[in-house]
């Protein structure tokens, strides 16, 4: 072999390696659940009674969607894990703050 064709199988072998660690599984579960607790928070008016969590939630929600999209399921899974957290910090935050204002929870 000479030394352009061993550089290519290298590039090759690189770029295959980042290609399927980057594909993995679905994160299905994470997506439907990060979803259900944006919905949850949006329900209970988490833009209004907390807006920092719920805008960070929202955004990190879109950036999963997109890594989806491209196929970076592992990055994916973490956002929409990340999301989740967020969207049920400001689902928490929201209905404590109309508890204590004498709202509806």
């Amino acid at each position: 072999m000479t030394n352009r064709s061993l550089i290519q199988m290298a590039l090759l072998t690189i770029g295959a390696l980042f290609v399927f660690g980057c594909a993995g599984p679905k994160p299905y579960k994470e997506y439907s659940m990060a979803y259900t607790s944006l919905k949850a928070a949006e329900l209970a008016e988490a833009s209004r009674y907390s807006p920092g969590y719920w805008s960070k939630a929202e955004r990190l929600y879109r950036e999963g969607e997109h890594a989806y999209k491209q196929n970076l399921n592992s990055q994916a899974k973490e956002l929409f894990v990340q999301a989740q957290r967020y969207a049920e910090r400001a689902e928490n935050v929201t209905r404590l703050r109309k508890f204590k204002s004498g709202g509806a929870p």
